[in-house]
Parts: structure tokens; sequence; C-alpha cells
């Protein structure tokens, strides 16, 4: 149970831990019993069985849904069953890391995948269209080629963080077409002079997409810290991020 718990956390999924803290009287399950709940009500492992162990999976889904962990207490003749005892149980939620999705490997890519990847906080991943610098990257980093992020769109979970960071504002434009495109984000930056995002924003209506999604692209990227190094843009970006995280706003509070 420990190793596929761990092997979960590994493969960032999101799930719940049930386990039987105390019994009173007669039990199905005894403590100890542990067993692993997913979003779609399917289990490994078992508390028992029978009307008990379906009223904490039903528990645990609702606590996935809402991010919280729980401890639960169930009298069994409640609940159809003759054993007739008591049953402590606490379900613990473990969820998916939120993943940062990066359109650009280069020196500003780079650098936020090392420093996302030191933190440990998000699972991130990077696209770029020159294979060279996908060979270069990638047996430190998550890095993916894609011939001009054709398919970027089907690379994009809902909830992701989206940072665009090519090298070309044609392919600034190529990747966001596919983005908005997706599934529902929870942050798309892209990276551009006021003069450039102006631009690509008149591109992006003239290419059909919603006024609504354009709305939502924070740019220029980035919180004002003042730098212009790679690292201190990496920084400014992941700042945002998190300011967005963090309070569930589509519009950074930290910006002017």
């Amino acid at each position: 149970m420990f190793n596929k718990i761990a092997e979960l956390v590994r493969q960032n999924i999101e799930f719940a831990i049930c386990t039987i803290v105390s019994i009173d009287g007669s039990s199905p399950g005894k403590s100890g019993f542990r067993m692993i709940v997913f979003p779609d009500s399917s289990i490994e492992g078992t508390v028992g069985g029978g009307n008990l162990e379906k009223l904490i999976i039903k528990k645990a889904v609702e606590n996935i849904k809402k991010n919280i962990t729980s401890f639960e207490e169930f009298t069994l003749s409640d609940v159809n069953m003759t054993c007739g005892g008591k049953t402590s149980v606490y379900i613990e939620v473990i969820k998916r890391k939120s993943r940062i999705v990066i359109a650009g490997a280069g020196h500003i890519g780079k650098e936020l995948l090392r420093i996302v990847n030191e933190t440990r906080d998000f699972d991130i991943i990077a696209f770029d269209n020159r294979k060279d610098r996908v060979e270069s990257l990638s047996n430190e980093y998550k890095v993916e080629y894609l011939e001009d992020f054709i398919g970027l769109e089907n690379c994009i979970e809902e909830g992701d963080y989206v940072v665009v960071l090519t090298h070309g504002h044609a392919f600034d434009m190529q990747a966001l077409l596919y983005v908005s495109k997706g599934k529902k984000t929870s942050y798309v930056g892209c990276i551009g002079s006021k003069s450039k995002v102006a631009k690509l924003k008149s591109d992006l209506l003239e290419h059909g997409v919603s006024q609504n999604f354009i709305n939502t692209i924070f740019t220029p990227i980035g919180v004002k810290l003042g730098g212009d190094s790679p690292f201190e843009i990496a920084i400014s970006i992941l700042a945002e991020i998190i300011a967005v995280k963090n309070t569930g706003k589509s519009v950074c509070p930290m910006k002017d």
C-alpha cells in the first residue's frame, strides 16, 4: 500500500487515503486497514467492505472535491450493518500538484524550469519547436518537441498555468491559438513589450480567438520586480502565478 501511494504521488495523481483509526465493538475492518479512493470512486485496498466501505468511499470523493481532510465516526447499526460497533476513519486527501506548462524553452524558460524543479511545489513541463533546444535540456528537465507548437492544446490539462515564452511573435501567436482551443486553464501569460502585446491581441482577434480569452492573458508577463535577467524574469513570472493561484483571481493582485 505504501509503495502504491508513493507511486501515485510520483505520477501526480489525485486521491484520498482512508485509514481505520479505531473500532469499538464489532466491525468488518480492523485498526490500520487502509484504502485508496480516486475521484471516480474506484479504490485500491479495503476497509472491510459492506455499507460502511461504501459510505467511506462517498465521503472520500466529497473530500477530494472540496480538498479537505477529515476524521469521521460511523455507528455500524446506523448504516444497516449488524456488527453494531463503531468505527473511526481518517480521510486524508492527496491533491495533484498544480502544473506549469511552458511554450518555449529559451533562456527564460530554462530558468523557470530550473527554479520550479528545485522548489518541487509545481509539476512543470516545457514544449519547444527547436529540436536542438529540446535535446540540450531533456536530460535535466521535462522538455518535449512540438513542431510549430501544433497540438499544444492536447498537452494542456484543466487548471494548468500556461506560460508562452517562444523565440518569436509568430510562434507566440501559434502557441496562444492552440492554447485557446484547449481545456480551461488557471493562468495564461505571454512575454512581450506593450507594443508587441497590442499587436498580439489584434492578431489573435483576426484569427478568431474570442475577446474573453484574450482578456485573460497576463501580458506583459510577470510581477514588476525591476530586473531584466532571465533569472529575474523567471522569478517575476513564478511570483505572478503564485499570486493568482493563492487568490483565485483572474487579475494578478500585484499588478498595477
